[in-house]
């Protein structure tokens, strides 16, 4: 009961911001990208935005399945539309900022050719893990050792926490596709919880997850200008009677 009246209020949510906007028609997806055609639809859009629903809270692995989808959406209409992913428990819209066509076809050729790497051989990508990374390297690129300590962190889990590795080995998945080498070779002086951030899993985790950050970074960052202004101009400035 708990969980229905949880999507009850969601879905109301999405039907509140879906009255205030206007609608457009429905987005078909055909796009060829290296070689993999891709089609579909995308249903129901507005003219400046796509509204989405997620029960629960936002992981990397929803935040990336939310990304692929904003990707297609830009590249197939050729308008740049923002993705609004209303959320539990708050319902406060998550977005992503609109990108050009262009733009977006080439973020989905980046994903297209790891996903033929990933075909070939196991790709050293794990969502939390790699997100956690790209995360701290898109607010500090300068401190790649705080991004190193921030994915093991992920990785190892600790007291309170099942990490990443830990929970996957349920499944051996790791251990049967990296042949039981800690997952990522590494020279004997490298301690293994570093053997993780070798530079292609540095690679696949910025070139994934960076561009997704980046874009929720900036609509971040453009409120929270847009709020300070509005708190250092007069009262008369904003339109409202001084005193």
């Amino acid at each position: 009961q708990d969980t229905t009246q949880a999507t009850e209020a969601l879905w109301a949510e999405v039907c509140r911001l879906r009255k205030s906007r206007t609608e457009a028609p429905p987005v078909d997806i055909s796009l060829d990208i290296e070689g993999i055609r891709i089609t579909g639809r995308m249903d129901p859009v507005m003219r400046d935005c796509r509204l989405c629903l997620h029960l629960g809270s936002l992981n990397a692995r929803s935040q990336l399945g939310f990304w692929l989808e904003h990707l297609l959406m830009n590249a197939a209409s050729g308008l740049p539309r923002e993705t609004l992913v209303v959320t539990e428990p708050d319902r406060t819209p998550y977005t992503i900022r609109g990108l050009p066509a262009a733009m977006a076809h080439e973020l989905l050729v980046q994903v297209v050719r790891r996903f033929k790497e990933g075909l070939r051989a196991p790709l050293r990508f794990f969502p939390g893990t790699s997100w956690a990374y790209a995360e701290a390297m898109q607010k500090d690129a300068d401190d790649e050792e705080k991004a190193m300590s921030a994915a093991v962190s992920v990785w190892e889990g600790g007291f309170a926490s099942t990490g990443e590795r830990n929970y996957e080995s349920e499944r051996p998945f790791y251990d049967m596709a990296f042949g039981g080498m800690g997952l990522f070779p590494s020279p004997p002086d490298v301690p293994e919880e570093r053997a993780i951030l070798n530079q292609s899993f540095r690679e696949h985790a910025l070139a994934i997850f960076g561009p997704l950050q980046a874009a929720t970074a900036e609509l971040v960052e453009t409120e929270q200008n847009n709020h300070d202004q509005e708190k250092s101009e007069p009262p008369a400035a904003r339109g409202k009677p001084a005193g």
